[in-house]
């Protein structure tokens, strides 16, 4: 038994896909915490069950039912709190399931069942307060997004301006910060051109999307979720593995099947933008000159025809 964090430390939990999992337990027994005493139990044991159904991705922007739809949760909930702080304590475990997410895997983007899982413990009048996105699948995608996608854009905007993220993707902050929906669906197949059939194009404005948003990381360092400060000191580190984690995942491409090689080039795309974001957060000019140090030292260390393909 432990902490999440102590946990995830000693190699217990292997990945944020498990962590989402066993959030659940965490953010169910949070939750219960808010009702009477008696009903507790009961009302941690059908968040427990309704997150052990099986997750999809719908059309239309249509969503799954949620938890707080269910009429005997609802009921459950009618019938008074306890003295427990419902706010302090769900913002605490949002914060430190998010903030474990990304310390332990840096690497990695918030995964949709995490995602859905935290989104638990925020009240439905504050969820435009946490505008959480969820990966999209290119071949259901709808060719546009809501308003959850500018809204964590403007967030964005508003914490890396000025930032190596705004001047490496080359991004318009000054136009994100005023977009709708209808804007941001426009900016970003603008960003992404054309690219063959309909699931490749679909995938590129995706990617795009979650270039322009940081796909949650600017709402978990932005002072909704305040990640900043308790994370400062470990970004260098943070950004260490997310770049050793691209060397291993595109070391042997060639080896590799076609279908394997994708999904090796996804992951290492995700992990290089999580990487500039973490570089982007540290403030300290010196610290990043070093990442570059470390960087040109790892790759020297590294096969001559594979290095080369990430020397600038």
């Amino acid at each position: 038994s432990g902490t999440i964090d102590e946990l995830s430390a000693e190699g217990i939990i292997p990945s944020s896909e498990v962590l989402g999992s066993l959030a659940t337990l965490l953010v169910s027994n949070t939750a219960a915490a808010t009702v009477d005493g008696t009903l507790s139990p009961l009302y941690a044991a059908i968040i427990q069950a309704f997150r052990r159904r099986r997750s999809l991705l719908l059309v239309n922007f249509e969503t799954q039912v949620q938890v707080d739809e269910l009429p005997w949760v609802r009921a459950i909930k009618s019938l008074g709190t306890s003295k427990v702080d419902a706010t302090v304590a769900k913002y605490r475990t949002l914060q430190d399931c998010c903030a474990t997410a990304l310390l332990y895997w840096p690497e990695t983007i918030l995964p949709n069942k995490f995602i859905s899982c935290v989104s638990d413990l925020i009240a439905w009048n504050d969820k435009d307060k946490f505008p959480f996105v969820q990966e999209l699948a290119s071949d259901i995608f709808m060719g546009s997004f809501t308003q959850t996608w500018p809204n964590q854009a403007k967030l964005a905007a508003t914490l890396l301006k000025g930032t190596l993220y705004e001047r490496y993707y080359k991004l318009d902050y000054d136009r994100i910060s005023k977009m709708d929906a209808a804007a941001f669906t426009a900016y970003c197949r603008e960003r992404a051109g054309n690219h063959g059939n309909y699931v490749a194009q679909n995938g590129m404005i995706i990617e795009q999307s979650m270039v322009v948003t940081t796909h949650n990381l600017a709402l978990c360092f932005s002072d909704r979720i305040g990640l900043k400060q308790r994370l400062n000191i470990s970004l260098p580190d943070m950004a260490q593995k997310a770049f050793k984690f691209i060397c291993s995942e595109t070391g042997n491409l060639g080896a590799m099947p076609w279908k394997t090689r994708l999904q090796h080039v996804k992951n290492a795309a995700y992990a290089w933008r999580q990487m500039i974001f973490y570089l982007s957060m540290i403030e300290e000019e010196a610290t990043v000159q070093s990442f570059f140090v470390f960087s040109d030292k790892f790759l020297k260390q590294q096969e001559k025809t594979f290095a080369k393909k990430l020397f600038p």
